[in-house]
């Protein structure tokens, strides 16, 4: 066995990179990859070498490659450049991940509404919410008083969240009057995007690109620079 380790190892580094470190083709499925990948290395490796080598496979492969990942966001874009530019993030994640963007309407509030009639819109918008958080779903919410990341921390957050045996991350924009309290008891994480003010819908768009950019991290993308 020993002559033929170095050969095994060169080719996991080829698959890894083929598959771990750049978008993945669509046509390439989890299970052609490990069991193409236990063939191979079994003409080289042992019986021991092999077990553990497909331990990796089902927890990089199978996990980075079955991944879903959720953006609930209250209100609806109008304007022609934001939604432009929501499609082209959502285009680029879904070579990454199976991506969807949910659009729920925000409760109607007076102009000047009370603490009581805001608080209520919440509690409204907090049903709709409950019912397309997917089941299982790490829950990370962004909200002011939630912590702030780098990119490069999101993406370590999102590697770490994958390989935990989650199968599944919702993330979630609230209205412009934000979150209702009985979604925040819920969430797993809370980010804040930054002390400044921006307008809401730019701040879906500011998400969709953080949420591409950590997935390109990890991929090894040169997009991230």
């Amino acid at each position: 066995m020993g002559a033929f380790a170095p050969i095994s190892l060169q080719i996991v580094r080829i698959l890894h990179r083929l598959f771990i470190r750049g978008p993945r083709p669509a046509c390439i499925t989890t299970k052609w990859i490990s069991i193409d990948l236990f063939l191979i290395l079994h003409s080289f490796t042992s019986k021991d070498s092999v077990c553990k080598l497909r331990k990796i496979c089902y927890t990089q492969f199978e996990v980075m490659e079955m991944f879903d990942v959720t953006l609930i966001c209250m209100g609806k874009l109008k304007e022609k450049f934001y939604i432009g530019a929501s499609q082209e993030y959502e285009k680029r994640l879904s070579a990454y991940c199976r991506f969807r963007l949910l659009e729920l309407p925000e409760f109607k509030l007076p102009e000047d509404p009370s603490p009581a009639q805001i608080a209520a819109g919440l509690d409204k918008e907090a049903e709709q919410i409950l019912t397309k958080i997917p089941k299982g779903a790490w829950l990370c919410i962004w909200t002011p008083e939630g912590k702030m990341l780098s990119s490069e921390e999101l993406a370590v957050q999102m590697k770490d969240v994958k390989l935990s045996g989650k199968s599944s991350a919702c993330f979630l924009i609230g209205s412009s009057f934000g979150i209702s309290p009985k979604i925040k008891q819920l969430a797993d994480f809370k980010l804040s995007m930054s002390k400044m003010t921006f307008p809401h819908h730019l701040a879906r768009i500011m998400v969709l690109e953080q949420l591409y950019r950590a997935e390109a991290i990890q991929a090894g993308s040169k997009y991230h620079k």
